[in-house]
């Protein structure tokens, strides 16, 4: 039982560092979030917000040089 809650919570602890996070999603540093939003085309970055647990998130960029074809996230 001790090994199953062990294991529960090293997962939790991993699991924000294996996925990328689109646009609105919560960032820690600028590799956290994908390169591009996929419906704007534009590029995101990692920026302060109060509103997140983290204290930031992925937002929008205003540059649109992203390929959206070739946006895989």
């Amino acid at each position: 039982m001790y090994f199953l809650r062990l294991l529960s919570v090293i997962l939790l602890a991993a699991s924000p560092t294996l996925a990328k996070r689109g646009s609105g999603g919560e960032c820690r540093t600028q590799s956290d979030c994908c390169y591009c939003d996929p419906g704007s085309g534009c590029i995101l970055s990692c920026q302060a917000d109060r509103s997140s647990t983290t204290g930031y998130r992925c937002i929008t960029s205003r540059q649109s040089a992203c390929n959206v074809a070739g946006c895989s996230c």
